[in-house]
């Protein structure tokens, strides 16, 4: 059986959540300039039967997919956001519930079908993380990017041309911008393909990869999820060890594990400590340096998550990756 492709998750999802049916949906969607044969992708819609619909548009795979059927996308998705508020209410708790919705579920479930068409699922979370980064001028919200990102990924089934028009309209129409801090790999390209948003880890791969200032350093580390999990150290011994490359990281420093589906980390007794951060301000202390902590005592693990980072030592910084890592 063929894996669902983005595009009909996006169809599945406006279905369901905005209460729009494929026939609508297009008609939101498609271009109105005339293509091949004289009639735009928006007047053919009308003479075609819903299993055309389906075939040309719904169940389209990723390597078939022809951007010139959709018209102005950023526009398009300010109609979906209507119909969404239309929908689901236009009061703040409801923008609250549909932001949720499409830097959640729906942001996972489009991740999960790029992955299975052989495209970057960490490149679409990446992209709603910087959503959640971005700097807005006061009265704006980030309501209307999330599915701006999630209607442009799913027409042009490429997460990387949905982030970039994500971009564009953020500053060109918002004021606004992406973080400034931009990740890239050290091969001087940008990529940002393994930075991923927060989410639920639960009965996922996870995996470490090495961050310096604004450049990833690969190779990325898959995470172990035999019993014993994962020693992270300077200088660690025995099987699934991972080397840190500064001295300020103890032999033993950190142990990562996964127990009942979910992740967690536990110093090692380290002396310089571990600090774990989540989003911008939300710092934890998995192990304070040895100068500060208690004689004898030993800290509780903590559970990570996907987009946490993990800085040893108060120098080496490794970010917490989703899926399997090559």
């Amino acid at each position: 059986m063929a894996e669902i492709t983005p595009r009909r998750i996006m169809f599945e999802d406006l279905r369901g959540f905005a209460g729009l049916d494929y026939h609508d949906a297009c008609c939101l969607l498609l271009s109105v300039r005339p293509v091949a044969g004289g009639m735009s992708p928006r007047e053919s819609l009308e003479v075609m039967h819903r299993s055309s619909i389906m075939r040309n548009y719904v169940d389209i795979v990723p390597s078939k997919t022809n951007p010139s059927h959709f018209g102005d996308l950023q526009n398009a998705s300010l109609n979906v956001m209507a119909r969404l508020a239309a929908r689901q209410g236009s009061g703040a708790a409801s923008r609250v519930k549909i932001a949720d919705h499409y830097r959640g579920p729906a942001a996972h479930a489009m991740a999960d079908a790029f992955d299975a068409w052989g495209l970057s699922g960490q490149t679409y979370l990446n992209a709603v993380r910087c959503i959640d980064m971005a700097v807005l001028p006061a009265g704006k919200d980030r309501v209307a990017l999330f599915v701006m990102l999630f209607v442009v990924a799913g027409c042009l089934q490429d997460p990387t041309r949905a982030a970039e028009l994500v971009e564009d309209f953020l500053e060109r129409c918002m004021g606004g911008h992406f973080s400034s801090t931009t990740l890239r790999l050290d091969n001087g390209k940008n990529d940002c393909a393994f930075v991923t948003s927060p989410v639920d880890s639960a009965s996922t791969t996870l995996g470490l990869i090495l961050r310096e200032g604004s450049v990833v350093r690969l190779p990325a580390y898959e995470l172990s999820q035999d019993p014993e999990g994962t020693v992270i150290g300077y200088l660690p011994t025995g099987t699934n060890v991972i080397g840190a490359p500064d001295g300020c990281v103890s032999a033993r420093h950190l142990r990562i594990w996964c127990e009942g589906g979910r992740w967690y980390a536990q110093g090692l007794g380290s002396t310089a400590g571990t600090v774990l951060k989540r989003g911008v301000e939300d710092l934890t202390v998995v192990e304070p340096p040895s100068s500060e902590a208690g004689p004898g005592r030993e800290y509780p693990p903590v559970e990570i998550k996907v987009g946490d980072e993990l800085c040893l030592g108060g120098k080496v910084t490794y970010i917490v990756a989703r899926g399997k890592i090559g």
